[in-house]
């Protein structure tokens, strides 16, 4: 389970052990934390943020850092976007395409949706990786 909260702390925890969280890593949301987020499926490589006063984010990770059984570290990846000034609020997204290995083409393609919360602002774009 991925979990995000006001303290700019991402946290990924596995439910058979709830003791702990398997990785606890702080990801800069320049004030006030995530207000939403979103994993993709199946892989779960790529998560998406609304971080209020930073904007948007997308983030993710190698599957070769999600391998606990060598005492690592998981390190997101996090890139940033800002539509409008106002407090990022939701995001959601549809994966179009995932893929491993080189080709061509994008390796990570999603349509993603977001809106702020004073304007009620929706947007709509695609992300490319």
């Amino acid at each position: 389970m991925l979990v995000f909260d006001f303290d700019e702390r991402l946290r990924l925890w596995d439910l058979r052990a709830p003791k702990s969280p398997l990785v606890k890593e702080v990801v800069h949301t320049t004030g006030g934390g995530v207000w939403r987020h979103k994993w993709n499926s199946p892989s779960a490589s790529h998560f998406l943020l609304a971080a209020m006063h930073a904007g948007f984010a997308v983030g993710a990770w190698e599957p070769k850092d999600l391998d606990f059984s060598h005492d690592r570290q998981a390190t997101p990846f996090v890139s940033y976007y800002r539509q409008t000034s106002e407090l990022a609020y939701g995001a959601d997204w549809f994966i179009l395409s995932e893929q491993s290995g080189s080709s061509n083409c994008p390796k990570f393609r999603a349509l993603v949706a977001t809106c702020s919360f004073y304007d009620n602002h929706v947007t709509f774009a695609v992300y490319e990786e």
